[in-house]
């Protein structure tokens, strides 16, 4: 997100990055972007409002976080701490769910990881970073599933066929069987 380089840019602590966030976003929002979706409009709408930068996130298991988490990810991927704290303080500006939390942890560690190993990633290595952040057990399954059908090269269906029928009926936002 264009918002995300700038904020962390003109931000020397996680703190000071999510108000200058909460800032922007307020700008963005008036923008009218075609990309806004449903759990960002009511956060966004509360922070015009003038509710503060730790009161204007809403209940939702949205993807909203994972957009600004690439960026946190390759500009923190050496420090773990400062890196989740960062993504933390970005997933909760709009989003209160663990779900939403822990989607960002998954994407940032994996993304650090990747940057960080050039050798690629070792399947048991990557495993591990990546459900050590996790809070939530529905997506530590899901990262465990991942991992069993990259061991049993699975093939794109039939993963969906092996994490069962609730994979068809879609995702909203976040990763879950």
């Amino acid at each position: 997100m264009i918002l995300t380089a700038p904020a962390l840019l003109e931000s020397s602590n996680a703190t000071e990055f999510k108000k200058n966030l909460y800032a922007r976003l307020k700008f963005w929002f008036l923008t009218l972007s075609p990309g806004l979706g449903r759990t960002t409009l009511e956060s966004c709408s509360k922070m015009l409002l003038g509710f503060g930068v730790n009161r204007c996130a809403v209940s939702s298991k949205g993807n909203a976080p994972l957009m600004l988490t690439p960026i946190i990810s390759a500009l923190y991927c050496q420090g773990k701490i400062k890196r989740n704290e960062y993504l933390e303080k970005s997933s909760t500006l709009t989003h209160t769910s663990s779900e939403s939390l822990d989607s960002s942890l998954v994407l940032g560690n994996l993304i650090a990881y990747l940057l960080v190993n050039d050798s690629g990633p070792e399947l048991e290595n990557l495993t591990a970073v990546l459900i050590e952040s996790i809070s939530n057990i529905e997506i530590k399954n899901v990262v465990i599933l991942i991992k069993k059908a990259l061991e049993n090269n699975l093939s794109d269906e039939d993963f969906i066929n092996s994490i069962g029928s609730n994979a068809r009926l879609g995702v909203s936002g976040y990763c879950s069987p």
